[in-house]
């Protein structure tokens, strides 16, 4: 019997498995990059910028999320990095939950970054993880909400710093290191990193404090400390030398002697002064936003609260950390202030 004739279909099929076949074969000839061996430059090449080792280590540990498994970059295509974009979402954690929303549209931000770092070096032409759309709504403002989703208010916020102030009167260290993430609005890690050599005790002892290092231009500042805060400040650094820590561990036998706190250290404390303030439990991070607020409605420029918080773009402040309406309560204010001969309203 005469054999029958493959149709269209099947051999429009068998020319793509073998037009596949083809392009493997050719790429991996050629010895192309693996998003395992892209990653491992790209790390060095993080290490070249100037990269904090936390950060490098976070963001390698994001792009592996994503690429669970070696895959060879040409091979990647925008209905793949959606399929692994699904399956990482859905993929339980350590603690038996998947991702935050916050978390893997956060982790899909870096791979397009980092996809894109590789088209730069000629080892892709185009960035498949461009068009993979985050599913799912991020926390509204950020950050700067505290796990439950709450953030102090003012009366709140007054209750909390009149109890942090008492306990640092008293030699709390981590009252004072409290205080630090809300009076100056630093980060976590930032605080614990400091050394004493970092706070000036020159002409006006404790008056400034600087952040040197940063893994952006904006983040390295110097931060006017408010007069409370100086001699708190002053009692943690005496009697240590330059290069200890502001705030160390009080736990020799564990972490040895001068060693710096765990950043989760501050969170810890503002955990505490909320619970003896009898007010909701918020980050630690929630203080910068809750100082975005309180100054933006004092009236301050958006540009000099970037400036304080380390944000290159007081976009990201006053969208992002600021209480809705803040900024425009600070310009009514400002408005008044002319208004009344210079005299802000009470």
């Amino acid at each position: 019997m005469p054999r029958a004739a493959a149709s269209p279909r099947c051999s429009t099929t068998r020319r793509k498995a073998q037009r596949y076949v083809e392009l493997l074969t050719a790429e991996l000839a050629r010895e192309d990059h693996t998003t395992a061996t892209a990653l491992e430059a790209y790390r060095e090449h993080l290490k070249a910028k100037g990269n904090k080792p936390d950060s490098i280590l976070q963001t390698g540990w994001a792009i592996e999320q994503f690429f669970p498994e070696p895959i060879v970059l040409a091979m990647l295509s925008a209905k793949r990095c959606a399929k692994l974009y699904d399956e990482m979402r859905i993929r339980p954690t350590r603690i038996g939950k998947p991702l935050s929303v916050d978390s893997h549209r956060g982790i899909l931000a870096q791979v397009r970054t980092f996809l894109a770092w590789c088209i730069e070096r000629g080892w892709m032409r185009d960035n498949p993880a461009v068009g993979v759309k985050g599913i799912g709504k991020r926390r509204p403002r950020g950050k700067t909400l505290g796990k439950a989703g709450h953030e102090l208010r003012v009366k709140e916020a007054r209750a909390w710093y009149v109890q942090a102030l008492d306990l640092a009167d008293g030699g709390d260290d981590g009252a004072t290191a409290a205080l630090v993430a809300l009076l100056l609005g630093m980060r976590a890690n930032e605080i614990v990193s400091r050394r004493v050599s970092d706070l000036d005790q020159d002409e006006a002892p404790g008056d400034l404090l600087w952040i040197p290092c940063s893994k952006t231009p904006a983040g390295r500042r110097t931060l006017e400390v408010p007069e409370a805060l100086r001699p708190l400040l002053l009692a943690c650094v005496e009697g240590k030398g330059r290069e200890r820590y502001i705030f160390e561990c009080e736990r020799p036998h564990e972490f040895g002697s001068g060693k710096p706190h765990l950043r989760d250290w501050v969170i810890d404390q503002v955990h505490r002064i909320c619970d003896a303030a009898e007010v909701p439990r918020v980050t630690a991070h929630a203080m910068r936003g809750l100082l975005a607020t309180l100054t933006a409605e004092r009236g301050l420029a958006g540009h000099l609260i970037a400036a304080t918080l380390g944000h290159e773009d007081e976009r990201t402040t006053m969208h992002a950390y600021a209480a809705p309406g803040a900024a425009a309560a600070g310009v009514r204010r400002r408005g008044w202030t002319v208004l009344n001969g210079g005299q802000a309203p009470k």
